[in-house]
């Protein structure tokens, strides 16, 4: 239930997001890839409890954090090079610097999960 109230809340930000607040706020689309790596965390640790029986490593949470947050930057591309000009829609990426600083707060928020989870289980 957790996961399906998060997922919702970052969807609900994202769609504020196209309606301008990533232009009214400066590091609103920051925190919402922090959010998106926390999101991304949560799931693959339930997924890997829930499968594996084991808490995962740290590199493989990384691993999938890049590997989602890369398809998101294609979809961010895809939307800037498409929907943004054929329907007149706010662009997602304005430059490299932008791509580079969402993928360092993806990973950013997956080491504070991961930080959490693992204190959680060294105080058990």
């Amino acid at each position: 239930m957790l996961i399906i109230i998060f997922f919702l809340i970052i969807i609900l930000l994202h769609i504020s997001g196209i309606r301008g607040l990533y232009y009214i706020l400066p590091l609103y689309d920051k925190f919402l890839h922090f959010l998106g790596g926390i999101f991304i965390s949560l799931v693959s640790y339930k997924i890997y409890i829930n499968t594996k029986k084991r808490i995962p490593k740290l590199i493989e949470i990384i691993f999938i954090i890049l590997i989602i947050s890369i398809l998101w930057e294609v979809h961010e591309y895809i939307w800037d090079q498409y929907l943004t000009v054929k329907y007149n829609l706010p662009q997602m990426q304005l430059s490299k610097l932008d791509t580079a600083t969402d993928l360092i707060m993806n990973i950013f928020g997956c080491l504070i999960f991961y930080a959490f989870i693992k204190k959680k289980y060294n105080d058990k």
